[in-house]
């Protein structure tokens, strides 16, 4: 921003700055896939990649998912999941 005196007596300018600091979108890869079987031996996520925000992972299955705002949660599927795909979602 630029102001300059509108007098006749005096033309000068003072000057000031506004910063404006435009962060980054956050990006998310969840890694992949994996298959397991039903006995409860736990899946630990590896290879998932994240930048510019905090992570969040979510599950639709019946099994426990530990560690759940880091880069490499671990799911332990329950019986329940038995027989069907369990997404976890990672949301950054």
């Amino acid at each position: 921003m630029t102001v300059t005196g509108l007098l006749s007596c005096s033309t000068t300018t003072a000057t000031a700055t506004y910063i404006v600091d435009v962060t980054p979108l956050p990006t998310a890869f969840s890694g992949g896939t994996s298959s397991v079987c039903a006995n409860g031996s736990p899946v630990n996520i590896l290879g998932a990649i994240s930048t510019n925000g905090s992570i969040l992972w979510t599950h639709n299955g019946v099994g426990t998912l530990s560690n759940a705002t880091t880069i490499s949660p671990s799911y332990t599927p329950a019986l329940g999941d038995a027989g069907n795909t369990v997404l976890l979602t990672m949301t950054v």
